[in-house]
């Protein structure tokens, strides 16, 4: 039995919330729950992820919300008041939001040790890459494009959703390697 078994993903506090379901990763046995709130149309999948841990670099439990818009159709990135009522009804207002490419959801991170809780280091050597949104992803300075990435995936899913940097009509702007 895995040490990392006894922590589990954050529950809602509050009014509104109805769980739509769990998902279990087969290749790690993590649990995922989504949520959704009745009112508001924020959808949340919570969970604990074992990701590096930003201080120390190895890996360990840290705790993962993501959150995007559903009051359309399609879903879509969350509003400030979105985000906001789905970090407080989660105890994540502590999190960090780390987006590694540019799509729908806005994710936050929690290391569950307290010790750990600093930026990312994703902040000060990858590419910070801006939207007219005021959306911001990582992007690796050295390696292949993650916005690129996706416009491939979804393609490949029917979907059309060019890179925000490459793309046509490219608008998004990259602020550069911001080192120590």
């Amino acid at each position: 039995m895995s040490r990392y078994q006894i922590v589990r993903p954050r529950e809602p506090a509050g009014l509104g919330w109805l769980r739509l379901g769990s998902l279990l990763d087969p290749k790690t046995g993590t649990a995922s729950f989504a949520w959704i709130h009745e009112t508001a149309l924020a959808q949340v999948i919570s969970s604990v992820q074992i990701a590096d841990l930003p201080r120390s670099g190895t890996p360990g439990p840290q705790w993962h919300v993501s959150v995007t818009d559903r009051s359309t159709p399609h879903p879509r990135r969350a509003s400030p008041k979105q985000i906001a009522l789905a970090c407080c009804a989660f105890d994540m207002l502590a999190a960090e939001e780390d987006n590694h490419h540019p799509g729908n959801a806005r994710h936050f991170w929690l290391p569950v040790d307290p010790s750990e809780r600093v930026d990312c280091e994703c902040k000060t050597d990858e590419t910070v890459v801006a939207e007219p949104d005021g959306y911001r992803w990582t992007n690796p300075a050295d390696g292949p494009c993650r916005g690129c990435e996706l416009e491939k995936t979804m393609r490949a899913s029917g979907m059309e959703r060019p890179c925000p940097i490459h793309g046509a009509g490219a608008d998004a702007t990259s602020e550069g390697v911001r080192g120590p």
